[in-house]
């Protein structure tokens, strides 16, 4: 046998007998023991349920309108005359004080010359009255030994006798004398006087303007006192009611403003399915025109709890804790917010989730941490 065949059979030899001590080393060895499968608990945060009256808050946001205002229009012609002070924006009256006046010479001329005729006829009525009726001569002479042309009539003696009064019809008197008052009463109106104490918001004319009946000439308003009209959704209509308090605030002046429901609109706007509210609040810093939010404290919920709205399930149910699972409880809704959904269904000491976990399911097992108040 020479070296060649001997090397060859050496290496097969030490092939099979490396691969008999591997395998005998590999059956030598204890299979790796398996952990038992474990299913760890999640911990959520929850809240205890503690149901108890709460008021309804409901949203409103509106602008101030002066609820005492007035838009001022002339009726009658004349040139614009000034009385004391200039009647623009900002400027300020009391109550029975003049805003301005229009030129009524002429009108007051006009007058005088009818009440002269008017007294004519007056004069000319004694004679008969004490020929025929000489029990009431001397009331009607009176009358008109106390007429002045240029104050204003007094009324006409009583008559109570049939005859006597319809001898005085006859005679244009009552007539004339209505037709007077009247005249005397487009005088007024040549004089604009404050019907309260406020402030002129607009001005649309100057002295000397010729103004013309109809014609818009500004307004006036008084401030502290004013209206808020805002929209609430129909849902929440059952909530409010007349006279419920409501709390102002403005973005842009520090306070909170205690105001009231007033009026509430029976009608529903078709475009936005909402009803209009009008609230009453007075205040020394608020302006006409500033924009105020409010809460109106509405109708009491009895026996509701409110959480987030994220948390409530379909509509109609949310996760409680019980016996470390979460298990699915139907509620009550009772009114939704921005934020909040008032519910009832819950017995108080109850647990609920206190913030939504992401993949919950019925049954999932948990570890319930208390939220801290």
């Amino acid at each position: 046998m020479n070296f060649r065949k001997i090397s060859i059979v050496v290496g097969v030899i030490i092939i099979f007998g490396g691969f008999f001590a591997m395998k005998q080393i590999a059956n030598s060895k204890a299979p790796p023991k398996r952990k038992a499968a474990t299913n760890p608990k999640r911990m959520v945060l929850v809240q205890e349920v503690k149901n108890s009256n709460i008021p309804v808050r409901v949203g409103i946001t509106g602008k101030l309108i002066a609820k005492n205002r007035i838009e001022v229009f002339a009726e009658v012609s004349g040139k614009l005359l000034q009385k004391g002070k200039e009647f623009k924006p900002g400027v300020t009256y009391q109550k029975g004080e003049a805003l301005f006046a229009i030129d009524d010479k002429e009108f007051k001329l006009n007058l005088f010359a009818a009440k002269s005729n008017f007294l004519n006829q007056l004069t000319q009525l004694l004679p008969d009255l004490k020929l025929d009726y000489p029990n009431s001569f001397e009331v009607w002479k009176s009358y008109v030994d106390s007429f002045e042309i240029e104050n204003t009539l007094p009324p006409l003696p009583e008559v109570k006798e049939g005859k006597l009064k319809s001898f005085i019809a006859s005679k244009n008197i009552y007539n004339t004398y209505y037709q007077l008052k009247s005249q005397e009463e487009s005088l007024e109106k040549y004089h604009l006087i404050a019907p309260f104490s406020g402030v002129v918001s607009s001005a649309l004319i100057t002295e000397g303007t010729l103004v013309r009946p109809n014609q818009k000439l500004g307004e006036f308003i008084q401030p502290g006192n004013y209206e808020i009209e805002s929209a609430i959704r129909v849902s929440d209509l059952d909530f409010v009611n007349l006279g419920d308090t409501v709390e102002f605030t403005s973005k842009d002046i520090p306070g909170i403003w205690l105001g009231k429901v007033t009026r509430i609109s029976k009608n529903i706007n078709a475009a936005t399915q909402t009803f209009s509210v009008f609230c009453e609040v007075a205040g020394s810093y608020l302006k006409e025109g500033m924009f105020l939010n409010g809460e109106i404290k509405g109708k009491t919920l009895t026996n509701v709890f409110s959480i987030d709205r994220k948390l409530l399930l379909d509509n109609n149910a949310v996760y409680t804790v019980i016996d470390s699972a979460l298990v699915s409880q139907k509620v009550e809704v009772k009114k939704f917010s921005n934020q909040e959904v008032l519910i009832a269904g819950l017995p108080s000491g109850a647990f609920v989730l206190k913030e939504s976990i992401i993949g919950a399911f019925e049954g999932l097992p948990v570890e319930p941490v208390k939220a801290a108040k």
